[in-house]
């Protein structure tokens, strides 16, 4: 039974930011205690990569080894509404399979993507990092559930800061989107803060 996974972006023919997935394989498994490898570089090199348009390559993997493995057609979701939904109790520094409790969430909500609140602090959407412009800058708040790997690039190559961001802090910010694996910083949709606020 597969325990983690990782999803990467596949956009004509070329495999996106594999050694940053690498690096989050390698962390958890030493997190959890193994003391196993998995070399994407090497598997993603068996497969039959698409050469055209945008795929996502889902890989599914244990404390041993990769146990499958999908890639699909990657279709951009269309986001209208967003609504803030508080839990204290929610913990996903890893990408396990087992997202119950955030899919409950997101159940809770009438709107197509929910922001969750915790302690009072922005973290993340349901599958995604956020990101909050001000006066031209970009931002990401600095307790995110998971550090995704196009959250981590853009911190690293100094496009974006991680700060402390509260609910109370949303209204400072001119707009915000969602970013991920399959989401990119330049092509992921700018929404208005208002969008936020008014929900």
């Amino acid at each position: 039974m597969s325990l983690l996974f990782e999803s990467i972006r596949i956009e004509n023919g070329i495999i996106h930011h594999l050694e940053l997935h690498q690096q989050r394989i390698e962390k958890s498994l030493i997190k959890l205690g193994s003391t196993n490898s998995i070399d994407l570089k090497q598997f993603t090199s068996t497969l039959d990569i698409p050469e055209n348009g945008i795929h996502k390559l889902r890989i599914s993997y244990d404390l041993e080894r990769i146990q499958n493995h999908q890639i699909t057609p990657y279709i951009i979701r269309s986001i209208q509404t967003v609504e803030l939904i508080k839990c204290k109790e929610l913990e996903y520094d890893m990408k396990f399979e087992n997202r119950n409790l955030i899919n409950q969430l997101s159940q809770q909500s009438n709107a197509d993507e929910i922001i969750i609140v915790k302690n009072g602090r922005i973290t993340d959407a349901s599958i995604s990092n956020i990101l909050f412009q001000s006066k031209g800058k970009w931002y990401t708040s600095d307790t995110p559930l998971l550090n995704g790997t196009t959250r981590a690039h853009l911190i690293d190559t100094g496009k974006i800061s991680s700060i402390p961001i509260t609910v109370d802090d949303l209204k400072h910010f001119d707009q915000f989107c969602f970013v991920n694996a399959l989401n990119p910083f330049d092509k992921t949709v700018k929404h208005p803060i208002d969008l936020v606020l008014n929900n």
